[in-house]
């Protein structure tokens, strides 16, 4: 099981609310909260085939295909909340800033997991 710890669409979108301008974005447009129009606001192009995207997740093992995409996911992830971590300018760690803009429910459920095991 992978639980998520950050939605980076959810803190995009309260940056923007509270002032902060995106690279390549007019700043009375919303910004996009998916992976991959966050990616292109930073610069980066992110495939998202439908093919894969639609494709059985739930069979094993997982096509080579559909591998190269879930790893491409998450690196998408962690790139885009690096730059929304430098577009703050904070000097807050990392590793705090996510915490602290993650999503507490899913926190608090994947530290109680972990110290069931």
């Amino acid at each position: 099981e992978c639980n998520g710890v950050c939605d980076v669409g959810r803190v995009a979108t309260q940056m923007q609310r509270k002032g902060v301008v995106f690279p390549n974005t007019p700043s009375d447009e919303p910004i996009g909260v998916g992976l991959k129009s966050l990616a292109a606001v930073f610069g980066a192009t992110l495939e998202k085939p439908k093919a894969i995207s639609r494709s059985n997740w739930e069979a094993r093992p997982l096509t080579t295909r559909q591998q190269h995409y879930a790893a491409l996911d998450a690196y998408a992830g962690l790139f885009i909340a690096a730059s929304l971590h430098a577009l703050q300018g904070t000097s807050t760690p990392m590793s705090a800033w996510l915490m602290q803009h993650g999503d507490a429910t899913t926190v608090d459920a994947a530290a109680k997991k972990k110290r069931r095991h």
